[in-house]
């Protein structure tokens, strides 16, 4: 299914946003995101890229996710 409602989208990319806000910043953790679609992963990748962190798609579908670096 390649249609993503918009709740999916805000929800994935409030979770990219509270993880890194609230843990991989302060904590200096890596860590990987929930499943999501490519679509979506690649709006994460965007916002990541806006915190100016590294982020990585990691497994294989339909359980591929991003997994986010701290600086």
């Amino acid at each position: 299914n390649l249609s993503m409602t918009k709740n999916e989208v805000i929800g994935a990319l409030e979770e990219t946003r509270l993880v890194i806000e609230e843990i991989v910043i302060p904590q200096q953790v890596t860590l990987d995101l929930l499943p999501r679609s490519s679509s979506i992963r690649k709006l994460q990748h965007e916002l990541i890229a806006h915190y100016q962190l590294q982020g990585l798609s990691v497994g294989k579908e339909p359980n591929r996710r991003l997994r986010i670096y701290p600086k």
